[in-house]
């Protein structure tokens, strides 16, 4: 979902609200000079800016990249929200589905190598290099935890362990040079989903082909591992 007031209050700390009920807010136009301000309408119910004093209008997205002088899917980013978890979710349910991911499942016939260990469960020189790799890649402590993110010392060294589902897994290598660039189980990954949980949480799910795009995004995001739409 897309929402405009989290960008407005953030670069804007004058904004004020405008209508009964607010339909607006009001901000300086950052792309004219006036001795009145706040004569830019930022609709929150419509996709539209406009400026009554140069004219100046455009949709959120338009805007936002005219404003921070950015790409398309820049300005989206800005704008993008994660939803917020359904109302009759309850948190026994949550963690349940947060744990999933590294559960063996039966239909799968699948479990995570031996030796996996969580990042935040590990102290060795493969996890440190696993998390200097993440955070490269603008992922937290909090972001491993979440997704269960781990390390083998033996069965994969110098790769980073991402659980996937019922077992499945995929291994991305850590340094550049470390060849193949994944590893994973001798299964179809066509059978599996990344963050399945979301289809369960959240009204609206945004579908990615990697893993880390869908970590990039956001919580409520799944990954089709690159195959066609289940």
């Amino acid at each position: 979902m897309y929402d405009i007031t989290r960008f407005i209050y953030n670069n804007y700390p004058e904004a004020k609200e405008y209508g009964n009920p607010v339909t607006d807010l009001q901000i300086s136009c950052p792309f004219c000079v006036s001795s009145y301000k706040l004569h830019m309408h930022v609709s929150i119910v419509k996709n539209v800016v406009h400026c009554f004093k140069c004219g100046y209008g455009g949709s959120w997205v338009t805007f936002v990249m005219d404003v921070l002088k950015c790409n398309y899917l820049q300005a989206i980013s800005e704008l993008y929200v994660v939803p917020k978890i359904r109302k009759d979710v309850t948190e026994t349910l949550l963690e349940q589905l947060q744990k999933k991911s590294i559960i063996k499942h039966e239909k799968a016939s699948l479990q995570l190598p031996y030796d996996f260990q969580l990042l935040q469960e590990s102290q060795s020189t493969t996890a440190k290099q696993a998390v200097r790799y993440m955070h490269k890649r603008g992922f937290e402590q909090q972001d491993c935890t979440f997704y269960n993110i781990g390390v083998c010392m033996a069965s994969l060294p110098m790769r980073v362990v991402i659980p996937i589902e019922d077992g499945y897994y995929q291994a991305r290598a850590i340094p550049d040079w470390l060849e193949p660039k994944y590893k994973n189980p001798k299964s179809e990954a066509r059978h599996y989903l990344f963050n399945p949980a979301a289809l369960e949480l959240y009204d609206e799910v945004v579908i990615c082909e990697g893993a880390f795009s869908a970590m990039a995004v956001g919580k409520n995001s799944i990954a089709l591992l690159g195959k066609e739409l289940p």
